[in-house]
C-alpha cells in the first residue's frame, strides 16, 4: 500500500516533486495545530496555508506541503469571488467572519494526524511558538488582499463585458 506521499493523483501521474526541506527548516520544530488555526483565523486562509505547508515540510511531508498551498490559493480566490458577487454588501462582514471561524478549525485538521505522528517520534521536542508565525501571517494577509482585488477586478471585467453589448445611450 502506498503512502500519501507516494500516491498517484487522479490523472494517474505523480505530482511534481517538491524539494527537500531547507536546512533552516529541518532544525526547527513545526507549529502546532492550535497555532496554525489562530494564524488562519487572524490573518486569513493564505497565511494559514503557508504556516501549514511550512509545518508539513518541517515534519518531512514535502508532497503534502506542495499540494496544500495551491489548494488554499484556489479556495481564497473562490471565497473572494463569492464575497464580491453573490453576497449582499451588508452581509459581507458576517460571511467573512464566519469563514475566518471556519479556518480556525479547518486548517488544524489538515495537519493534526501528521503532527501527532511527529510528536510521538519526537517526545522531548516542543512545537514552535506561534508568535514566530506572525510574519508569515502578515505576508499571507497581504497576499489575500491582493487576491481579493484581482478576483474583484476579474468579476468586474466580466460584468462590464457582459453589459457592454447593451447600448449605454438611449436610441
Amino acid at each position: 500500500m502506498e503512502t500519501t506521499e507516494n500516491a498517484l493523483d487522479h490523472a494517474g501521474t505523480r505530482p511534481a516533486p517538491v524539494g527537500p526541506p531547507l536546512p533552516a527548516e529541518t532544525s526547527k520544530a513545526p507549529w502546532g495545530p492550535n497555532a496554525v488555526g489562530l494564524i488562519a483565523f487572524l490573518f486569513g486562509p493564505i497565511a494559514g496555508a503557508w504556516v501549514v505547508a511550512i509545518s508539513l515540510r518541517r515534519m518531512g511531508h514535502q508532497q503534502s506541503a506542495g499540494r496544500f498551498v495551491p489548494l488554499a490559493l484556489v479556495a481564497a480566490a473562490v471565497e473572494c469571488a463569492i464575497l464580491a458577487i453573490w453576497i449582499p454588501l451588508p452581509l459581507n462582514p458576517f460571511v467573512g467572519l464566519g469563514a475566518e471561524f471556519a479556518f480556525l478549525f479547518i486548517f488544524p485538521a489538515f495537519m493534526k494526524k501528521q503532527f501527532s505522528k511527529w510528536q510521538a517520534a519526537h517526545p522531548g521536542t516542543v512545537p514552535s511558538n506561534g508568535w514566530n508565525a506572525i510574519g508569515k501571517g502578515l505576508l499571507g494577509a497581504l497576499a489575500f488582499i491582493a487576491i481579493y482585488f484581482l478576483a474583484f477586478a476579474a468579476v468586474a471585467a466580466v460584468l462590464i463585458i457582459r453589459h457592454s453589448s447593451r447600448s449605454w445611450y438611449p436610441q
